[in-house]
């Protein structure tokens, strides 16, 4: 039970993440401007396979697709942006095409 409670708070954080009006959590074009005159470039995944999303929360690719990193949610899930959605996604889907 507690890993379920705990599976909701990570989903829940993530959730608030993407829709806070903080510039980490900007839209997909915001950031990339940001990023730009920041002197820094996007960090994306490219999905591997395709994943449906099982909530809100989370985003739905098809293999192929390019996501924009966002950040590191835990061991399993990532956050980022496709196609003008903010969400959670597997990481075991997706390649990463940046360094740390």
């Amino acid at each position: 039970m507690h890993f379920i409670s705990f599976l909701f708070y990570l989903l829940y954080v993530c959730l608030v993440a993407a829709i806070s009006s903080d510039s980490k959590y900007q839209s997909t074009e915001d950031s990339a401007m940001t990023a730009k005159s920041a002197g820094h470039k996007p960090k994306y995944c490219k999905a591997m396979y395709a994943y449906e999303a099982q909530g809100e929360q989370e985003i739905s690719f098809e293999e192929g697709d390019l996501i924009e990193f966002k950040f590191e949610e835990d061991d399993i899930w990532w956050c980022g942006t496709i196609k003008g959605k903010k969400g959670m996604f597997p990481k075991t889907f997706v390649k990463k095409l940046f360094s740390n």
